[in-house]
């Protein structure tokens, strides 16, 4: 859920009594957050934040966390890039450039709910074949967000990831490359490891996932447009988050263009990402499709100049 942060206190009372839902915070709840997120178990936190004058890759957020939950058994990511994506600045619209410029950072914390189970897994360098084994235990996940670290290392790594989800063709994943993806030590909060790729994959009967990619070559209004009828209103009971992950230089192309039709679109959907130097988005193939050879190569996997939207449906539980 998005929390207006002149709302926060009624937002998380509220929260707090129906939980089971994604929850967003953004920095300047820091002062009163530790009784908001007392009740909340998260699995996997996000974090995002700008990198122009920015030292310290966690800022004051993992040791605030840590004071708050025992982080061994939580996932805690920090996307680092010049500009992030975020639906709580700019009153409630979707921002290209936060307002807050190099301070600011906001967060997104996942939990399991009834129905939809969380993972993840992050990977330094090639894939052990004990790392290969624990990626084909979460091979049949219903989707996966995959982000690359920003270096040629992370491209070939996230190569191979996509290979062994995708082996029987029925992936559907977005994601992006970013200047930094790093990790919160467990024993020591204030320290962060940098990591090739970051994962989470989502999972459960209680889960509904599209995806969309645009391509600069179709009219986006007709694409969103499609996608949204695709996509299809949100039923009732339900809860709704999306992820954008869009080339860097679609910002000089499209300006605020494709976020205000994006919001036109989903209204009142949040949304995170971040401008990427390189875009993930495979489709899940229809049934119609033959499944690839096992010879056969990947390709499609990683785009330019395009945008990668994955919008998530969470079926709450009477």
């Amino acid at each position: 859920m998005l929390i207006n942060l002149r709302e926060w206190k009624e937002v998380a009372n509220r929260i707090i009594m129906k939980n089971n839902k994604p929850v967003s915070y953004s920095k300047d709840l820091v002062s009163g957050w530790g009784t908001f997120h007392s009740k909340l178990h998260p699995k996997v936190v996000l974090h995002f934040s700008c990198s122009y004058g920015r030292k310290n890759l966690g800022s004051d957020f993992f040791p605030k966390l840590s004071e708050l939950y025992d982080v061994k058994d939580i996932s805690v990511f920090n996307i680092r890039n010049n500009y992030f994506i975020a639906s709580e600045y700019a009153g409630g619209k979707l921002a290209i450039k936060p307002k807050l410029g190099k301070n600011a950072e906001t967060a997104l914390f996942l939990c399991d709910m009834p129905g939809v189970v969380i993972n993840s897994f992050y990977f330094r360098g090639p894939l052990s074949s004990q790392e290969t084994e624990t990626l084909d235990r979460l091979s049949d996940t219903k989707c996966l967000i995959l982000i690359a670290g920003g270096d040629v290392p992370c491209i070939n790594l996230a190569h191979n990831v996509t290979s062994i989800f995708n082996k029987d063709g029925s992936l559907l994943m977005a994601g992006g490359i970013a200047q930094r993806a790093v990790r919160s030590h467990p024993l020591l909060p204030s320290c962060v490891t940098k990591y090739a790729v970051l994962g989470i994959t989502f999972h459960g009967e209680n889960l509904t996932a599209h995806l969309g990619l645009h391509q600069l070559s179709r009219n986006l209004q007709n694409f969103m447009e499609a996608f949204s009828k695709e996509v299809g209103p949100l039923p009732e009971g339900s809860v709704r988050i999306a992820f954008m992950f869009s080339c860097i230089n679609r910002i000089k192309m499209l300006k605020d263009k494709e976020t205000l039709i994006f919001s036109k679109c989903f209204p009142n959907v949040p949304v995170y990402g971040f401008w990427s130097y390189g875009e993930f988005a495979v489709i899940r193939k229809k049934p119609s499709e033959p499944s690839p050879s096992k010879k056969a190569k990947l390709t499609d996997w990683l785009h330019e100049e395009c945008t990668s939207y994955l919008i998530l449906t969470f079926k709450k539980d009477s």
